[in-house]
C-alpha cells in the first residue's frame, strides 16, 4: 500500500473517467432520450459515449433510507416527557408553514450515555417522510459529507457525478430546500456545532433536522434545545423489568431504596447506558438475584483500584466502567477462548464508537494482522524499504479461529458490550459498534503495556481493508472514520517506530475520492503531527510535506507548489540522497508543476535527464519510470508534462 509519494497522475486527481463505487461513467457524458448517430433508441434509453444502455435510471424508490443507524435498544423507552418537548419545539412558531415546526432543527444534548441517539433513532425509524438521511458528525465532516453525497446520488440530484462529496452534498442541500417532498435530516453526535453550520439543511415547510450534542453553547437561529437527561425513577424500573424479568418488585410498587430494582437505578445514577450493561448481565445469569447484583455495584473499589488511577473515574462514567467490568467478567467465564473477549473489546474500543467493519473480523489479511504471530514481515507495502515488522501478538488473538472470535462476538453483543449490525441491503457495511463510554472505560482500563500493540495491530487490520484506487467510497470514508478514531485514541503508538502507513492512506483516500481541499488539509496537519513525534528531517515527514504540496498545487496553489517541491527535493537530497526513489519522485513532480506554470521546455528537459535516472536506479520497466517516459512530448490541452 504506497504512502502516496509517486507521481501524481496516479492518484487519478482530475485525470481520466474512473469508476468510483456509485457510478461508472460521468453524468455529463450521458444524453437521455434523443438519437445517436448512425444508431435508433428505445424507449428510455440513454446515450453513453454513442452505445445504447438500457434500464440504467430505475425509478427513485420512494420512501428512501440513506445511513447506517444504531439499531433501537432492548425494550426501548419511549421516554414521552421528551417526546412532548421535541414535539412542542416542532409545533411552535405561529409563522411557519403549516406542520412545519418554529425551527429548522433540534439539538438533543446531555452526558454521553444518556439516550440521545436512542431518541434520535426512534424519530428516524418511526418518520413516514420521503427522504430520511440518517449521518454522524462525529471527528469532523468528512462521514456527513459522504452521506449526503450518497443521498444525492440515490434520489438522482441533477449535477452529482460521485466525484466530489463536497460537491453532492451542497447539490443535496439545493435539493432539499427546492423540493416539495418531505424529508428528515439526523446528525448524530456533532461534536462541534459551528463545524456543521455550512451542512445544515435550512428551513423548509416539509423537512427538519434533528441532531444529538454534548456541547453546551448558544444555538443559531432556528434552533431548539431539548435537553436529554437520565432516566426517570418510573423508566429506570420499567427498563429493568422489561430487559431482566423475574425482578421480585414491579414498577410503580416498590420506591423503597431497599428494593433491589430501585438500587440497581440508584446506584447506577439511572444512567441508560449503565442500566442496560446491568440488565444485560441479569438476564445473562439467572442465578445472580438482583439484591446481590446491587451488593456488586455497592463496592466498586474492590474492582475498579488496581485498574483506575486515582479519580480516573467518577459519577456516570465510573458507573460504566463498574458495569463493563462486570460484564466482561462474566463474558470472560464463558468464553471458550481465554482473554479473547478483553483483546476484542480492547480493539474495538480503539476504533470509531459509530462502527468499525465487521469484515475485520472475517477478513482473512485482516484477521492475519490482528490475531498472526509476531514479528513477521508485512507484505501490504509497495516498496521494500517500507517493510517492518509486526508488533508482538495480543494475549488472547494469537492463532485464534475466525468461529472462536464470531461467538466471542455475540456473547458481548448478549451482554451489551458491542453490538453488531449486519449489512444492509443497499450496499451498506456490516459494522460493529460500541457505545463512546463502554469504549473509554475499556481504554481506561487496559493493560498499558498492550495498548501499542493494540494501536499498531488495529491499524494494520484497516490498512489491510482499505480498498484499491477508486472502490467503495462508502467502505473508504468508514475506514477514514476509524483511522481518525484510531489516531485520536492512541496517537503516539501510530508514530512509533514510524509514522504507520494507514495516516497515509486515509490522506490520499480523500483526493481519491475527489476531496482535494480536504486532503491538503489532512496532509498540512499530518506534517505537523510527524514533525513533531519524529523529527522534520524523517522521512515519513518528508513524506507527509510531499503529499501536502501536491494538493496545494491541485487545489489551486500552483505556484506555491513548484517553490515548495524546490525546497523539500533540496531537503531529500540532503537526507535519502541523490538517488532515493522519493528523492526522485519529488523531482517527477517538480518538473511536472513546472510545465504547469508555463516552464514547458525547462521541465521537459528536467523529466528527460530524471528518465535517465529512474533506468539506472529503478530499472526501465518501474512503474516510476513508465510514467515519466509518458510524460515528454506533445499533450494537447495538458501540455507536455502531464500535469493533473
Amino acid at each position: 500500500m504506497s504512502r502516496g509519494t509517486g507521481a501524481d497522475d496516479k492518484d487519478g486527481v482530475g485525470g481520466e473517467p474512473r469508476f468510483v463505487g456509485r457510478r461508472t461513467v460521468r453524468a455529463r457524458d450521458v444524453a437521455v432520450g434523443g438519437d445517436a448517430p448512425g444508431s435508433a433508441l428505445a424507449p428510455g434509453s440513454r446515450v453513453i459515449n454513442h452505445s445504447t444502455v438500457n434500464n440504467v435510471l430505475p425509478e427513485v424508490p420512494w420512501p428512501l433510507r440513506v445511513g447506517a443507524v444504531p439499531p433501537l435498544a432492548s425494550s426501548f423507552q419511549p421516554r414521552p416527557s421528551l417526546r412532548s418537548l421535541v414535539e412542542a419545539a416542532r409545533a411552535d412558531g405561529q409563522d411557519v408553514v403549516l406542520a412545519q415546526p418554529a425551527e429548522s432543527g433540534r439539538v438533543l444534548v446531555g452526558e454521553g450515555g444518556v439516550g440521545k441517539s436512542q431518541l434520535a433513532a426512534s424519530y428516524y425509524m418511526d418518520s413516514n417522510a420521503d427522504l430520511a438521511v440518517w449521518t454522524t458528525a462525529m471527528g469532523g465532516t468528512g462521514q456527513l459529507l459522504a452521506d449526503f453525497a450518497e443521498a444525492a446520488a440515490r434520489i438522482r440530484v441533477p449535477g452529482v457525478y460521485g466525484e466530489d462529496d463536497q460537491a453532492d452534498a451542497r447539490a443535496l442541500l439545493e435539493w432539499l430546500q427546492a423540493t416539495d417532498r418531505s424529508w428528515l435530516v439526523v446528525i448524530d453526535d456533532v461534536e462541534d456545532l459551528d463545524q456543521v453550520l455550512d451542512w445544515w439543511p435550512r428551513l423548509h415547510p416539509r423537512g427538519w433536522v434533528l441532531a444529538t450534542t454534548r456541547q453546551r453553547k448558544a444555538l443559531a437561529a432556528g434552533r431548539t434545545r431539548v435537553d436529554v437527561d437520565v432516566f426517570t425513577e418510573a423508566e429506570a424500573h420499567d427498563y429493568l423489568h422489561q430487559r431482566a424479568p423475574g425482578l421480585p418488585d414491579h414498577p410503580g410498587t416498590c420506591n423503597d431504596s431497599r428494593c433491589p430494582a430501585a438500587s440497581i437505578a440508584s446506584l447506577l445514577g439511572r444512567l441508560p447506558l449503565a442500566l442496560s450493561h446491568a440488565a444485560a448481565y441479569l438476564d445473562n445469569n439467572r442465578d445472580i438475584t438482583p439484591a446481590a447484583y446491587a451488593r456488586m455495584l455497592a463496592e466498586p473499589g474492590r474492582m475498579l483500584a488496581d485498574v483506575l488511577p486515582g479519580d480516573g473515574a467518577d459519577g456516570y462514567a465510573r458507573a460504566v466502567h463498574t458495569t463493563m467490568l462486570l460484564n466482561l467478567d462474566a463474558v470472560q467465564a464463558q468464553e471458550a477462548r481465554p482473554g479473547l473477549a478483553r483483546a476484542i473489546l480492547d480493539t474495538v474500543a480503539r476504533l470509531d464508537p459509530n462502527g468499525s467493519p465487521a469484515t475485520l473480523w472475517t477478513n482473512p489479511e485482516a484477521l492475519a494482522a490482528l490475531t498472526g504471530p509476531g514479528p513477521r514481515r508485512w507484505q501490504r507495502l509497495s516498496r521494500p524499504r517500507t517493510f517492518r515488522a509486526i508488533p508482538r501478538a495480543i494475549p488472547g488473538l494469537s492463532g485464534v479461529h475466525a468461529d472462536q472470535i464470531r461467538a466471542c462476538l455475540l456473547l458481548l453483543d448478549r451482554y451489551s458490550l458491542t453490538t453488531h449490525q449486519p449489512s444492509s441491503g443497499n450496499g451498506g457495511l456490516g459494522l460493529v459498534r460500541i457505545h463512546a463510554l463502554t469504549a473509554r472505560a475499556a481504554r481506561d482500563t487496559t493493560p498499558v503495556k498492550e495498548r501499542h500493540p493494540l494501536a499498531r495491530r488495529a491499524a494494520d487490520a484497516l490498512l489491510a481493508l482499505w480498498p484499491g484506487h477508486g472502490r467503495d467510497p462508502v467502505l473508504q470514508q468508514t475506514l477514514r472514520a476509524n483511522a481518525t478514531a484510531l489516531h485520536e485514541s492512541t496517537t503516539s503508538a501510530l508514530y512509533q517506530p514510524d509514522a504507520h502507513a494507514v495516516l497515509f492512506e486515509a490522506g490520499t483516500s480523500l483526493g481519491q475520492t475527489g476531496q482535494v481541499t480536504a486532503a491538503r488539509d489532512y496532509y498540512s496537519n499530518l506534517t505537523d503531527t510527524t514533525t513533531q513525534h519524529l523529527g522534520r528531517d524523517h522521512p515519513d515527514t518528508l513524506t507527509a510535506r510531499h503529499n501536502l504540496v501536491r494538493y496545494r498545487g491541485v487545489v489551486g496553489d500552483v505556484q506555491g507548489a513548484v517553490d515548495e517541491f524546490a525546497a523539500l527535493l533540496i531537503d531529500r537530497i540532503r537526507v535519502l540522497g541523490r538517488d532515493h526513489p522519493d528523492t526522485l519522485s519529488t523531482r517527477h513532480n517538480l518538473a511536472r508543476w513546472r510545465g504547469v506554470v508555463g516552464d514547458v521546455r525547462g521541465a521537459v528537459d528536467e523529466l528527460a535527464a530524471l528518465l535517465i535516472d529512474q533506468i539506472r536506479v529503478l530499472g526501465p520497466d518501474h512503474p516510476d519510470t513508465l510514467s515519466t517516459r509518458r510524460c515528454p512530448g506533445p499533450r494537447g490541452a495538458r501540455g507536455p508534462t502531464c500535469p493533473p
